[in-house]
Formats: structure tokens, sequence, C-alpha cells
């Protein structure tokens, strides 16, 4: 199981947050959405489940 640390600042939080809820591009409110759930303490497998991805997509997230 792949399990990456993703640290957020409380304004970076917020920032993704608003965009999961207003971004026109739902790609956009996707991959906020993935670096949410892995700042959440999630790991990849599941964000890929519940986003319906591949774990190599979940993972490319992680790298960037």
């Amino acid at each position: 199981m792949l399990r990456v640390m993703v640290v957020l600042s409380v304004s970076d939080r917020q920032a993704l947050q608003h965009l999961v809820k207003h971004d026109p591009n739902w790609r956009v409110r996707e991959r906020a959405q993935r670096v949410l759930l892995l700042a959440a303490g999630k790991t990849c497998q599941p964000v890929a489940e519940l986003q319906e991805l591949t774990l190599q997509k979940v993972s490319a997230t992680c790298q960037r």
C-alpha cells in the first residue's frame, strides 16, 4: 500500500475546498478533492477506488 504524506497549510486546504465546490472544470475539482483526501491520511488505493481512477493516476498526483 502506497502511503504519501501530504501536508497542507490552512490556507491551502481552504483554497482546495473552494476549488472542489466552485471551479467550473471537473478535472480541477477532482484533483483538488484527491489532494484533500491524501492530506486527510488516506492512502492512494482507497482514493483511487473512491474516484474510480487507476492507482497510477493517483500516484502521479502525489508526485506532483
